[in-house]
């Protein structure tokens, strides 16, 4: 089976290692071929590098008219390929699902979306009329881009309607297909974790703590910084290593926040990492914190509990609905609660060891394996197909 696959997988230079969608998009796009399914990528690549993993067809991302493109590249090579389906890895960039639904439109194919978060519930949940309100006097754009924005919004809520199926990484982002979305046909499967995380890699605990993904006030990378100068009182040489970006605007907000707080020489910004480099990096810390605001799933916990590594986690619906019974949980935005429950944590040795043990049994539960099986059962089960390769248990 082919199935041809829309996604905005773009890697600068300084990010080999993806968002969490992009991560999840490359494993599956491996183990699905298990099963029998090849996805074929379709995408934008970066000027820097001309074939990113996981896509094996590119476009210019700087040309003009690229959502057009998009769709006629993509309705030819579903049609030359005699592909049986589409695929949208993600629900929200408008370079996945509208075109997506445009070629299973021109193509007469199914195709089938994924949802990983909520990141515009409050678009989402706008009526059309709401939707032309904002259009026409809270945004500056000319006319014309302000209807081929309001069209293309549509286009997204039909197309997400329309899908064969609404896959979704978590209870979380279910509920929210299901009661946002209005999606007709929402199903689970999870994310997974790569094997590498369960690998434990040889080194010393050169960090008291680490925090693992876009640094900005969303993952609650604010609340982190303040929690951390109350820690400090404590346990004055205590280190803090952060992995990942940051966005300018997001950038100069943390950066006065640390000079604020004097936490200069106690916080690490390691940046964009590779793989192997941020599993050797969590490894290296008594304690991994994700103080989110807003999550879908929560990959880099289950990648840290993988490395065998504690966990605090905030208290939003994602992240307790996978990880609760393994973590430490905190309220967001209480930094005060979080400074307490990190030197909880490092000053007791058992309590550490107890929840290392049980996060990597947890994370155990969340394999690529056990995740593409699943979504192989939703595709073939959607189109009344029989599987080509081995079933998986």
């Amino acid at each position: 089976m082919h199935i041809l696959a829309f996604t905005t997988i773009e890697y600068p230079l300084e990010n080999p290692r993806g968002w969490g969608a992009e991560r999840r998009f490359r494993a599956l796009s491996r183990r699905l071929i298990v099963d029998g399914i090849r996805l074929i990528g379709i995408g934008y690549s970066e000027v820097a590098i001309a074939s990113p993993e996981g896509i094996d067809y590119t476009l210019p991302k700087n040309k003009r008219w690229k959502l057009l493109r998009l769709v006629i590249a993509g309705t030819s090579l579903t049609r030359r390929l005699k592909c049986d389906a589409l695929y949208a890895y993600h629900s929200d960039p408008v370079e996945v699902v509208v075109p997506t639904y445009l070629c299973a439109l021109i193509c007469g194919k199914p195709f089938f979306v994924v949802v990983h978060d909520d990141a515009k519930r409050t678009e989402d949940s706008s009526t059309i009329t709401q939707l032309i309100r904002t259009e026409l006097t809270g945004r500056r754009r000319h006319f014309p881009r302000k209807v081929v924005h309001l069209s293309i919004d549509i286009l997204r809520r039909i197309a997400i309607r329309r899908a064969r199926a609404c896959i979704c990484v978590s209870q979380f982002s279910a509920n929210y297909a299901l009661h946002v979305l209005h999606s007709p046909s929402v199903v689970v499967t999870g994310n997974g974790v790569e094997d590498g995380w369960f690998q434990d890699k040889e080194g010393s605990k050169k960090f008291e703590a680490v925090f693992m993904g876009r640094i900005e006030r969303r993952k609650g990378v604010d609340s982190l910084l303040e929690a951390w100068r109350l820690v400090n009182l404590k346990l004055p040489d205590a280190r803090l290593v952060l992995i990942g970006s940051m966005e300018k605007a997001e950038g100069r907000h943390i950066n006065r926040l640390v000079s604020e707080l004097r936490l200069a020489k106690n916080v690490t910004f390691a940046g964009y990492v590779s793989d192997s480099e941020a599993e050797r990096l969590v490894q290296s810390s008594q304690v991994f914190i994700l103080p989110s605001r807003k999550e879908g799933f929560g990959l880099v916990v289950a990648e840290a509990m993988a490395s065998g590594v504690p966990c605090i986690i905030s208290d939003i619906p994602a992240l307790l609905e996978n990880f609760q019974g393994a973590s430490q949980v905190v309220s967001a935005d209480d930094s005060d609660a979080l400074a307490q429950a990190i030197l909880t944590l490092l000053g007791d040795a058992k309590l550490r060891e107890r929840l290392a043990r049980e996060g990597r049994a947890l994370a155990k539960e969340f394999t690529w394996d056990k995740v593409s099986a699943r979504e192989a059962a939703v595709i073939f089960g959607a189109l009344d197909m029989i599987p080509v390769g081995s079933r998986r248990k």
